[in-house]
């Protein structure tokens, strides 16, 4: 069988976004629900940034709001992650 395409498939399905092959109908869902989790469905309001994962997107969001985000007592900078925020302190002294 050619590459992405299912061992048993003899090519009858092909995907409508890649090369991928297969006659099995649940491999080709699951397939296609890759390709759909790759697709960035969540959109900044502020600037337009597209990801699909709301961890990245609350953490982006914060940036434009300033909402949980710890300021430096050394100098202006701010972020909302803990571990930059160490890194940060490590270097400003």
């Amino acid at each position: 069988p050619a590459e992405g395409e299912h061992p048993s498939s003899g090519g009858a399905d092909r995907c409508p976004l890649c090369p991928f092959r297969t006659a099995c109908r649940g491999a080709m869902d699951r397939h296609l629900a890759r390709h759909l989790l790759k697709q960035k469905d969540l959109s900044c309001s502020f600037c337009g940034y597209r990801t699909n994962r709301t961890d990245h997107m609350r953490s982006h969001v914060s940036r434009h709001t300033g909402r949980g985000c710890v300021q430096c007592p050394g100098c202006p900078y701010k972020t909302g992650r803990k571990d930059h925020m160490k890194r940060h302190m490590a270097s400003c002294r």
